[in-house]
């Protein structure tokens, strides 16, 4: 076990699909996950911390059921690439920025 003082966090809510002109997107819900995903990445980055770095994520979604059926997948590539211990994060590599 592992126990590091951590001096610094990072708070960070409600990153939605949102467009960086403000504007809401009215995409499929992939789409709109896929955003997300990319702002999120985008705010952690800009704050000097890396996606694998985030301890806690929570996803809402309108449909648990399309989310499984249509997202997940991307949702997990996004997840196993953020938290990849063999490799050092790269947001060109994430394949969402």
């Amino acid at each position: 076990m592992e126990v590091k003082i951590v001096e610094n966090a990072l708070y960070v809510s409600s990153q939605a699909a949102v467009h960086g002109d403000g504007t809401s997107s009215n995409a499929d819900m992939r789409t709109q996950l896929k955003l997300a995903i990319q702002n999120l990445e985008k705010v952690v980055i800009q704050a000097g911390c890396e996606p694998k770095n985030i301890v806690r994520l929570t996803v809402y979604t309108t449909s648990s059921d399309e989310f499984i059926k249509n997202c997940f997948d991307l949702f997990q590539d996004f997840i196993a690439k953020a938290w990849n211990e063999t490799n050092r994060y790269s947001p060109s590599s994430s394949g969402f920025m």
